[in-house]
């Protein structure tokens, strides 16, 4: 068992510094060097107007601009589904609440994540915010530097916020993880690095870059597709991983039959398809960062290969997906939400986060409809009780009770402190969307398909 918690950590940090971009990327149509700098915080105005900044340690560098307010909501079909009780009150005391990732650094950039989280805070206020408070978005770019995301957490701490939002810790996952909780900090909607699993101040919105990977495994072995190679990322903290996806592939009846690492600096992408072709490969599951992931997917394209590839609508919009040409019909795609574009006929809610993110529903990747989930249920929770009292801890308290969300029909509903068994025990939503290219949009089902803890089984760590 040691072995095992030893291979999951080590493949959390895999996911953490060099592939969670495959499972909320960035790229110029996705989602979007070390510095000792202290933590920049920011915060995000209510509705259009300004806000005084959060009690926090003063920023040493450049302030995150918030995204010019969003165009007011129109009547659409899925407006009956979002109450709108009119434009939040500013006399009223505002409620700050956090994000911490990496917005830029040399690797990752989460940006279309904060900016989406921002969009979807002004749409709320727009609508009454909680109990007519207006949200105020306190922002800390952790830049992917441990100690910069360590300092973003304490200044977190120190803040007013009473709760996060969609946040995704780049690197120190421990040792954030460990700042919050000895704080008692909540964290709502986050998507984990492995120290969060079993965090009691945890309330995940799915399993993070780690299930995202895990994910790409089963709708290969559902297409037949039972020999299968893993083009992934070149450090050798991967190889801890190994072991974890080969007993999902093997406990799924597949095998692993090459394990093909890109290293840094690479300008040659063709040889990474001819050598899993060369080892038999049906199938590719591919952990990499989002522009590895093009250019692996673009050099497939121009040998013509036969095989299927597995990745991630964080990784991969719509629009994406398109420049890819015919090859799109060769992959296949996991995400714990629906993609954007698909019709409001099929999830009536979706019209509604397009609209308050405000971006082309091709450009939206799967993070970017978290955040606006994020904000949802923050809403929808503590707008149900005592808003004039909101708190860390009667935010807390009311997460712990919450029972059956109505997500809208994105997701299940939702019980965020629904224990799971074994090792992952605070991912509350283990279940999964695939879809498919149709040589135009994606195809998805009405209802969730998947599901993580089943895919971890195999493990051992699943209960």
């Amino acid at each position: 068992m040691k072995q095992s918690r030893t291979a999951v950590r080590v493949a959390a940090v895999v996911c953490s510094l060099a592939f969670v971009a495959a499972a909320c990327g960035s790229s110029k149509t996705t989602e979007s060097a070390p510095t000792t700098a202290a933590a920049v915080a920011t915060t995000v105005a209510p509705a259009a107007t300004e806000s005084a900044a959060t009690e926090a340690p003063a920023p040493t560098e450049g302030v995150t601009e918030a995204p010019a307010p969003t165009e007011a909501v129109t009547e659409a079909p899925a407006a009956t589904l979002v109450p709108d009780n009119g434009p939040c009150d500013e006399a009223k005391p505002k409620l700050t609440v956090s994000i911490q990732t990496v917005i830029e650094s040399p690797t990752l950039s989460l940006k279309r994540q904060v900016d989406a989280l921002s969009a979807s805070v002004k749409a709320f206020n727009g609508r009454g915010g909680v109990g007519k408070r207006c949200l105020d978005l306190m922002i800390c770019d952790d830049k992917g530097d441990p100690n910069v995301a360590t300092d973003c957490a304490r200044s977190i701490v120190a803040s007013a916020a009473v709760a996060s939002l969609n946040d995704t810790t780049s690197t120190a996952d421990a040792a954030v993880k460990d700042i919050f909780t000895a704080a008692n900090y909540p964290r709502v909607a986050q998507s984990p690095g492995t120290p969060d699993y079993g965090a009691p101040n945890s309330y995940n919105l799915g399993g993070g870059g780690l299930g995202t990977t895990f994910e790409m495994i089963p709708p290969l072995i559902e297409a037949g597709k039972k020999k299968i190679a893993a083009i992934h990322v070149d450090i050798p903290a991967f190889q801890g991983a190994l072991p974890l996806l080969k007993a999902v592939i093997e406990g799924s009846g597949g095998e692993l039959v090459a394990t093909i690492p890109v290293p840094a600096g690479t300008t040659n992408f063709d040889q990474f398809i001819l050598a899993a072709e060369d080892k038999g490969a049906e199938g590719v599951i591919m952990p990499l960062g989002d522009k590895e992931s093009g250019q692996v997917l673009a050099a497939a394209a121009d040998l013509g290969t036969e095989l299927i590839f597995s990745t991630s609508l964080g990784t991969f919009s719509a629009n994406a997906v398109k420049e890819l040409g015919d090859l799109g019909k060769q992959m296949v795609f996991n995400a714990e939400v629906p993609p954007a574009t698909v019709t409001a006929e099929q999830f009536p809610a979706m019209e509604q986060v397009v609209k308050d993110i405000g971006a082309d529903a091709g450009d939206i990747a799967s993070s970017e409809i978290r955040s606006w989930l994020a904000v949802y249920a923050f809403v929808t929770v503590m707008g149900a009780g005592d808003v004039d009292n909101i708190t860390r801890e009667s935010v807390t308290a009311a997460f712990n009770a919450a029972k059956d969300i109505d997500m809208l029909g994105l997701m299940k509903p939702w019980t965020p402190n629904q224990a799971s068994p074994g090792a992952f025990s605070r991912i509350s939503n283990p279940n999964y969307y695939f879809a498919t290219w149709d040589g135009s949009t994606f195809v998805t089902s009405d209802a969730p398909t998947g599901d993580l803890l089943a895919t971890l089984k195999p493990t051992g760590l699943a209960g």
